[in-house]
Formats: C-alpha cells, sequence, structure tokens
C-alpha cells in the first residue's frame, strides 16, 4: 500500500510542494507588445534576469515590481537616464518617490 504524500508536498532541496514550475520573464514596450522573453525555472529570482532584458536597450521608463528593486538594477537605468518606476522595498532605510501616475 502506497503512502499519502506529506501536507505541504516535497521536502526536497529544489522542489516546491506544488511540484516543479516555470517562470516567463518578459519585457513589455510602451503598449504592451512583447519586446523580449525568456524562461527560467520557477525558483529563479525575477531581479536577476531583469539585466538579461535590458541588455542593449535604453529605455526612458521602466516599471516593474518591488521584485526588481535592487542596486544593480537601479544602477543600470541610472546609467541609461532610466526613470525606475518601481516601488521601494520595505526594508529600504531611504524609500524612492514612485510616480505612480506613470
Amino acid at each position: 500500500m502506497r503512502q499519502a504524500p506529506a501536507k505541504g508536498g516535497s521536502k526536497r532541496w529544489g522542489v516546491p510542494g506544488g511540484g516543479l514550475s516555470t517562470k516567463i520573464h518578459a519585457l513589455a514596450e510602451r503598449f504592451g507588445g512583447l519586446a523580449r522573453c525568456h524562461l527560467t525555472g520557477g525558483q529563479i529570482n525575477d531581479c536577476t534576469q531583469a539585466l538579461t532584458l535590458l541588455e542593449w536597450l535604453q529605455p526612458r521608463a521602466v516599471i516593474g515590481d518591488r521584485g526588481y528593486d535592487t542596486d544593480a538594477v537601479l544602477e543600470r537605468l541610472r546609467g541609461t537616464r532610466s526613470r525606475a518606476v518601481i516601488p521601494s522595498r520595505i526594508m529600504r532605510t531611504v524609500q524612492r518617490p514612485l510616480d505612480a501616475r506613470l
């Protein structure tokens, strides 16, 4: 007789409770058209993929969620004179102003 899996899924490293997953990291143009995309495993952080997606681009503004609030991403945007429309993470001692209208 087989035993039912433990509640919460697998306890093995690298395998989330729901099983293996995939993320689609995408960069959209001004009106929502797809500019670039690539796939990673579900356990990969979004912010680690931002620099790859932004490579060779010089956008006027980049809109993202708190997951993209990293020093590396913000430095890249400053270097290309792009506006970062990314909310500051709560842990930041200095909260950046956010242009919510944009």
